[in-house]
């Protein structure tokens, strides 16, 4: 007999057969790790599209956050899944939701804090806010620069590419502080 936990640890693994066998059985798919992470997240996190539609078609709640209030487009955002943005596409989630931790951040502002660059110009091709602000005034672009991922700093604020700037002498370092 599987248990809750048999069921979870299946969802977080994307073991689709499992899954499939827990939600035949009546278990609940509204649970969250002890660090507040539901199982759909995993999903997103593997990359697991049969599992992510079967949960969803279940009744797995998309627009629910996290215990930081990101919900599974910034997590897709985040981990650079444009495959599962594109599926989470027919949903009409908010492209440009914000979470509570940090606050005001989009999915858009996490793709660019964590160098998801196919992640990024899937968002921006798909209508997120550029210029959204977290509470401390960053945009994405700000993060991206931050951190280094200048191709995402060219894509967010057009012109050069991080090649370009090289080219011209400039370094990495100075590169992120421009």
């Amino acid at each position: 007999m599987m248990t809750q936990n048999d069921f979870y640890w299946a969802m977080a693994t994307g073991d689709l057969d499992r899954v499939r066998a827990g939600l035949e059985s009546g278990k609940t798919i509204d649970v969250r790790s002890s660090d507040g992470v539901e199982a759909l997240f995993f999903a997103v996190e593997i990359s697991n599209l049969a599992v992510l539609r079967l949960l969803l078609e279940a009744g797995a709640p998309a627009n629910r956050g996290d215990s930081r209030g990101r919900t599974v487009i910034h997590a897709a955002a985040r981990w650079n899944r444009v495959e599962v943005l594109e599926a989470l596409t027919p949903l009409n989630l908010h492209i440009n939701s914000a979470a509570e931790n940090p606050p005001g951040s989009t999915p858009l502002h996490e793709a660019a804090l964590h160098g998801a660059l196919e992640s990024a110009q899937w968002l921006v091709s798909n209508g997120a806010e550029i210029h959204a602000r977290l509470e401390t005034g960053e945009t994405p672009a700000d993060l991206a620069r931050m951190r280094g991922n200048l191709e995402i700093v060219r894509i967010l604020e057009g012109g050069l590419s991080a090649g370009d700037y090289l080219f011209r002498g400039w370094s990495h370092q100075e590169l992120a502080y421009r």
